[in-house]
């Protein structure tokens, strides 16, 4: 009997995961470092198959590279066309400035060569309630007519809180 109730309620828990995953909303962003005018900006997309709600980026993975406003966002439909926000962010450096910058301008910075790249994570919920994680890997593009400033590597999303 225990170990009809113990399948049981993996089967279950397994099929909750499986459904989850092939039903969950999936985001993907850009990041355009506009160093000729105005902001930073990032272009969001949701190619999953429902809607991702409360989405919030950050924080990044460098403690020196931080939100001033948080990134948050109430909804974003797998239908609808890409979404534009202005990330604000500050970059403290070892003298204590603070400067409000460029993306681009960051992941070039001499200061910040020698490190591990730059990862922000983006989490989400579905309608049902999961709660999803994905991190993002943001390194200095080629620019200009070669490419974009900031270069994203999605990685693989995570199921943070699973809900039956």
């Amino acid at each position: 009997m225990f170990f009809v109730a113990s399948y049981r309620a993996w089967k279950e828990e397994h099929d909750a995961r499986i459904a989850a995953e092939t039903e969950r909303p999936d985001i993907v962003f850009e990041w355009d470092s506009a160093h000729r005018q105005g902001h930073d900006r990032i272009r969001l997309r949701n190619i999953g198959k429902s809607t991702a709600l409360n989405a919030t980026m950050g924080p990044f993975s460098w403690p020196e590279v931080v939100f001033v406003v948080p990134l948050e966002i109430n909804a974003i439909h797998p239908n609808d066309p890409e979404m534009v926000r202005e990330p604000f962010f500050a970059v403290t450096f070892s003298s204590g400035v603070q400067e409000i910058g460029y993306l681009y301008l960051v992941l070039r910075d001499r200061r910040f060569a020698n490190r591990e790249p730059l990862h922000v994570t983006l989490s989400f919920s579905d309608p049902s309630g999961n709660v999803f994680t994905r991190p993002f890997t943001l390194l200095a593009g080629q620019g200009g007519s070669w490419g974009p400033d900031v270069r994203i590597i999605p990685g693989k999303g995570h199921i943070l809180n699973l809900r039956r």
